[in-house]
């Protein structure tokens, strides 16, 4: 059992090396933080919805998260004072993700008893021949669930941004070599672009 346990840690460790770690939600990564643990939630949450399209990019926000520490890790001894404020805004940013992948299902939810192609069809093919009531009723389903899709896609390119975000922020503490005095300023040139981030997701959530 512990000789399956480290071949697991060590195929998780290789598969996000290679950019294409898949979260399981029910079978949580043997280390995995608090973070990830909310991220397997929020992956359960979507695929609870039937919406594997959208649970994809959770795997990607877990594969970001991970090379952004092993970066972290790289650059700076977890002691450090630099670590641990990138570490708390990075952890902010996936937390903010997390929060939209949760309205992203529950708003999932709300529509999944509608079928827009079978809806699309009665209309196409047997529009003729459906009362006025049954009209309205057909395209008043089409409108929620054309609503709920437009909310979706633009959740799913705040977390598109949030992506970018976490990709700049390892790159620029990828560069920073420690041992120079401007080392500092990087850190917090990349940090403050994290605040900057995190601000704005905050005046977002108060005016949804």
């Amino acid at each position: 059992e512990a000789e399956a346990a480290r071949r697991r840690t060590e195929q998780e460790r290789e598969a996000r090396e290679a950019g294409v770690a898949v979260l399981d939600p029910s079978h949580p990564p043997s280390d995995a933080d608090e973070l990830i643990m909310a991220l397997c939630r929020a992956k359960q949450g979507l695929l609870d919805t039937r919406r594997p399209d959208l649970a994809t990019q959770v795997d990607r926000f877990y594969s970001r998260y991970c090379n952004v520490m092993d970066v972290l890790l790289a650059r700076f001894d977890s002691s450090e004072l630099a670590f641990e404020r990138s570490r708390g805004l990075v952890t902010e940013v996936c937390l903010g993700a997390v929060d939209n992948f949760t309205s992203m299902a529950a708003q999932a939810r709300g529509v999944m008893g509608l079928d827009g192609d079978f809806v699309r069809r009665r209309l196409e093919q047997d529009g003729a021949k459906l009362s006025v009531e049954e009209r309205i009723a057909l395209k008043r389903r089409l409108e929620l669930i054309d609503d709920t899709e437009l909310r979706l896609r633009r959740l799913v390119a705040r977390n598109e941004s949030a992506l970018t975000l976490l990709d700049d922020a390892a790159v620029a503490l990828a560069r920073i070599e420690t041992g120079r005095p401007q080392a500092s300023v990087a850190t917090d040139q990349a940090l403050e672009e994290l605040r900057r981030f995190i601000g704005r997701a905050e005046r977002y959530g108060r005016q949804r």
